[in-house]
């Protein structure tokens, strides 16, 4: 169900008077949104993004794969509704390290994915690529 709000031609409050036409409903230019602190609120939009598609997508891939549960809580006990927060605990541990000689890498060192956060990746559909620097794959 679709609801749409018209607002009348005119309207007002008890100390402003306008009509859409003296105000579009579209800023002229556009203004960087921040907080009081200063902080771009664009950055922290994109995370709740992030985190809300995870938390869709995950449960959603997991009762088409005919899965009931991850064993996403230490010590590999079982999780039914996972979190963004437990799937990014679960990769904070991955890691890469570069040997360097000079100004050119010699080297790159990754630590191998687990085959709990390879199932992950497959569920949310990010490929293992995603993990490795661009000279590596």
């Amino acid at each position: 169900m679709i609801v749409i709000a018209m607002l009348p031609a005119t309207f007002s409050r008890s100390d402003v008077t306008a009509s859409q036409e003296e105000s579009p409903p579209f800023p002229r230019e556009r203004q960087s949104v921040t907080t009081e602190g200063g902080e771009d609120v664009k950055l922290y939009f994109l995370a709740l993004l992030v985190q809300a598609l995870i938390e869709r997508e995950l449960p959603l891939a997991m009762k088409r794969e005919n899965l009931d549960e991850l064993a996403l809580y230490p010590e590999q006990r079982q999780c039914a509704r996972p979190t963004t927060e437990q799937i990014m605990r679960l990769f904070s541990l991955a890691q890469r390290h570069r040997l360097i000689e000079g100004a050119h890498t010699v080297q790159v060192f990754d630590v191998p994915l687990t085959e709990l956060q390879r199932q992950l990746l497959r569920l949310l559909g990010v490929p293992e690529d995603a993990f490795r620097p661009p000279d590596y794959r």
